[in-house]
């Protein structure tokens, strides 16, 4: 790990918390100047702001600065996302919240004498000598939690593209796969969270309770008109860029509307998924956290020996709770990995969806321990321990005046970790099970290659999740109302046993692909998760040569070569790594390997042996020059076929070994002949070319010169839909096979663009897929498949009559 990264890192993470803190501490003051209904709705916003995924702004941003106008192709490398300042900017608008709603709590609690002991202090003094005082003991706190947020903040980061430690981290383990490689390049990451968390004690203080002393008329007129003007521009400057803009990206395109069903359609899974380890989770939590320090709470009661909370053992729960929840998702991921993969009686848990629960009740268990402990501390001593006294049970006391005086502050508590789960993408990356995708996780790995009105579709059924139980408690409560037969005591338990109850149902995965199997009689599984001899790590490019070996790229920069029975034969290593991985392969007339290597914008061709034969390519975007190929293919002249994306987004021909240009289309756009990330291509007999127009969501078809003919598909999940094709395969007779990433499957097409079978479906059986990248055919019609979530490469075997 190089000192410029460290560097980037904490520039980045403390810029960012500066401008939070300064945005939340300006806001705060402006809302001092409202009444109390207008501070409500204000508070409100404030909080809607911090509820947002992580992943809502930076995608706006993205959609509109991309290239063609709003849902054009996206490159966060040439645009001002792809730099500190702006990732600091998009960072900062996530948790200057925090920052505005302590300061509102300190400063609406002043006491009014203070107000009217100082009635000359103005402006800058009034802020200095008045406001600040109060603020200072409690501003700390919430400075380290803001820049122990940012510190760990992976997302933002990750999608605009700069190099923090953690996205080091996580090349450096998607490379080699080794958790000691990991932790050793993320050490300030984990010894910087446990040093604040000791040293500030992160845990709620008790404090007692005071009425709103705010004033807004006198808060207003000790501020004076030049502050409380510029106050107001900032505040609506500071919503506009973190809430507005990011809000009415979502609903301003009519096809996003258009995109709502089918965009549900083909994530029902994930939809489903999301939302029971949100449910599940948040409701452990805060069950297990509550139980426990009731019966600890009642103890303490019965023997008179301090608060709850006094043990050191308790302490130290809590301040493990912390460092877990200060330590990036990532890095406890890999740990947990680390830990279950070792030991044997472990692995069925590793292979299981308890799995991501327990990494997700393990992050958030700060919130639900001291939520509940935070509930607690309003429980009044002397009625509990003449309850004790009288031989009341705990269960007396659960139902007799705990649980109805702390439910609202409970579930508050449980909301919070309901919403922190469902954003959360750290986790699910590394521990979910095949067919357990969320839907946050989907919109992550689909923003990393681009932003268009079907992610934003998905990003408007996140939201509907997040207000999913404040709809179903005011649907609760209307029931309560109306007394039905149920009383309300018993439906508070019934909806606690529901909740409790909906992590544990089947694992929820997009139902099961028809597949009728004319074309393939069985699937065989070459390889497995690791960086061995003929193991992967997500596989993303395949080929075949001349005598039907397999050739595998992976996310290790690897190829390695495999017989037509499946047995290991070879590997060789791309020597640059560090800006991106290689993918694009293809075999030529000659029998060499073809590979690109997108963020090097060049293209090598390799012996069947792995040496270097060739290497050409220029970075640029004028004809001849190359921006981020992404695929390659050769006609039937021996040209080589490139397609591009960001800029340009184009296919362009080339000879080679020269690299001399022979042929451009294509451009940025939805029309017939425009592309939004053209994710692969290949050429049939004829030599027409077929582009696999991935955020489009369909397949383009062009003469052998270039002029467009035809195209089929839309978004959906249904038949001769689509949802992110990323490659496609051409047989005999003309045959489509179409890689579809997002909804994890293989529709097989005629020559007249009509579907005839599906393979795969969410999974992690023998011919179920995860997000699959590639695939190939061979010589007798048997289909390669990189089943990339699932870490192997699975071969469709074709069915006798049923080849090429």
């Amino acid at each position: 790990m190089s000192g410029r990264l460290v560097l980037n890192t904490f520039v980045l993470s403390l810029s960012a918390s500066a401008l939070a803190l300064l945005w939340g501490a300006a806001v705060s003051l402006w809302m001092g100047t409202l009444g109390s209904r207008a501070r409500a709705a204000m508070g409100m916003l404030v909080a809607l702001t911090l509820a947002l995924p992580p992943f809502l702004s930076p995608g706006a941003w993205m959609d509109l600065l991309s290239v063609g106008g709003a849902g054009g192709s996206v490159s966060v490398i040439t645009t001002p996302l792809g730099s500190l300042p702006a990732a600091a900017l998009l960072m900062a608008g996530q948790t200057w919240p925090l920052a505005c709603l302590v300061l509102n709590a300190i400063w609406v609690r002043i006491p009014r004498e203070l107000y009217e002991c100082e009635p000359a202090l103005s402006g800058w003094n009034f802020m200095r000598h008045l406001l600040w005082p109060e603020a200072r003991a409690a501003l700390p706190l919430a400075a380290v939690v803001i820049l122990l947020l940012n510190l760990n903040q992976f997302t933002i980061p990750s999608l605009l593209q700069i190099k923090v430690v953690l996205a080091d981290v996580w090349t450096q383990y998607s490379t080699h796969l080794s958790a000691g490689r990991a932790l050793l390049a993320a050490w300030p990451l984990i010894l910087i969270p446990a040093l604040l968390a000791w040293t500030t004690r992160l845990a709620p203080t008790e404090t007692a309770h005071s009425l709103d002393n705010l004033r807004p008329r006198r808060f207003a007129r000790q501020l004076g008109l030049p502050w409380t003007i510029a106050l107001a521009t900032t505040t609506g400057v500071v919503l506009t860029m973190s809430l507005a803009i990011p809000l009415w990206t979502l609903v301003r395109k009519a096809a996003v509307w258009r995109d709502l069903a089918p965009a549900f359609d083909g994530a029902r899974g994930a939809w489903l998924s999301s939302l029971l380890s949100a449910t599940f989770t948040a409701t452990f939590l805060l069950l297990a956290s509550f139980l426990i320090q009731a019966a600890l709470l009642r103890r303490s009661t019965k023997r008179r020996n301090g608060p709850v909370g006094s043990s050191p053992v308790i302490r130290a729960m809590g301040y493990g709770a912390w460092v877990l929840f200060f330590v990036p998702g990532l890095l406890l991921s890999i740990g947990l990995l680390t830990l279950f993969s070792s030991a044997h009686e472990l692995r069925a848990v590793r292979n299981s969806s308890a799995f991501a629960l327990l990494g997700l009740a393990l992050r958030y268990s700060a919130i639900g321990w001291h939520g509940a402990r935070a509930a607690l501390q309003r429980v009044n001593r002397d009625l509990l321990e003449s309850t004790a006294i009288s031989g009341a049970s705990l269960w007396d006391e659960l139902r007799g005046f705990l649980l109805p005086s702390l439910l609202p502050r409970l579930l508050a508590a449980w909301y919070a970790v309901y919403v922190l789960v469902l954003w959360d993408v750290e986790i699910p990356l590394l521990l979910q099970v095949p067919g357990g995708e969320t839907l946050a996780l989907r919109i992550f790995n689909l923003l990393h290659y681009g932003h268009n009105a079907h992610v934003s579709a998905l990003c408007l059924h996140m939201l509907l999740l997040a207000i999913l139980p404040g709809m179903g408690w005011l649907v609760f409560q209307s029931l309560a109302k109306l007394r039905t037969a149920m009383s309300s005591r018993a439906a508070a338990a019934s909806l606690i046993a529901a909740m409790a109850g909906a992590g544990c149902s089947p694992q929820p995965g997009q139902a099961p692909a028809s597949s009728s199997a004319s074309l393939f009689s069985r699937v065989e599984i070459v390889g497995g998760r690791g960086t061995g001899a003929g193991e992967f790590n997500k596989p993303r490019s395949l080929t075949v040569d001349h005598q039907d070996n397999l050739y595998v790229v992976d996310m290790t920069g690897r190829v390695q070569k495999f017989s037509p029975d499946g047995r290991f034969l070879l590997v060789w290593q791309l020597p640059q790594t560090d800006l991106g991985k290689p993918k694009g392969m293809t075999c030529d007339a000659a029998g060499n390997i073809i590979v690109v290597e997108p963020h090097y914008q060049r293209v090598n061709h390799f012996s069947p042996e792995g040496k270097l034969l060739h290497q050409w390519g220029v970075p640029g975007t004028r004809p001849g020059q190359l921006t981020l190929p992404r695929s390659v293919a050769c006609n039937s002249k021996g040209w080589v076929f490139l397609t591009e994306y960001t800029t340009v987004d184009r296919v362009q021909a080339f000879v080679a070994p020269q690299g001399e240009p022979r042929l451009l289309f294509g451009s940025p756009g939805n029309g017939p002949g425009e592309f939004n990330r053209a994710e692969s291509l290949r050429i049939d007999a004829q030599d027409r070319v077929y582009v696999a127009d991935s955020c489009n969501h369909r397949i383009q078809v062009f003469s052998p010169q270039g002029e467009f003919l035809r195209s089929h598909g839309r978004p959906g999940s249904g038949p001769g839909e689509m949802s992110y094709p990323y490659d496609i395969a051409i047989d005999a007779r003309s045959r489509q096979y179409v890689c579809e990433f997002g909804n994890s499957r293989i529709q097989v097409f005629d020559e007249r663009d009509r579907p005839l079978e599906t393979l795969g479906g969410y999974g992690g059986d023998p011919g179920k897929l995860s997000n699959p990248w590639s695939i190939v055919l061979d010589s007798r019609g048997n289909l390669y498949v990189a089943d990339s979530g699932n870490h192997r490469v699975q071969k469709f075997i074709a069915r006798t009559g049923a080849s090429p």
